[in-house]
């Protein structure tokens, strides 16, 4: 069985149908180390620079990365440096 390097999470609707938004996304191992160093992300879309895709692992739940607004639907990816 071998690991996956790319992961994306899609989004067909959102509360209220303008923008999706989300603070941290993980991925542990196991033993809780966290996966999501050293990759690169991207999404279909966004808001701005403040707003960017890798923000959604930068391990800072104070950032966020939102869509353009109407763009939805929408998908957020991480693939993985190895």
């Amino acid at each position: 069985m071998s690991a996956q390097r790319t992961w994306r999470l899609g989004f067909a609707a959102s509360q209220g149908g303008i923008y999706v938004q989300i603070a941290e996304v993980a991925f542990l191992d196991a033993g809780g180390a966290d996966l999501s160093v050293g990759g690169a992300a991207s999404a279909s879309s966004e808001y701005g620079s403040g707003y960017a895709a890798g923000m959604a692992f930068d391990k800072a739940t104070g950032t966020e990365w939102a869509t353009v607004g109407g763009a939805i639907p929408a998908w957020l990816q991480y693939q993985h440096a190895a």
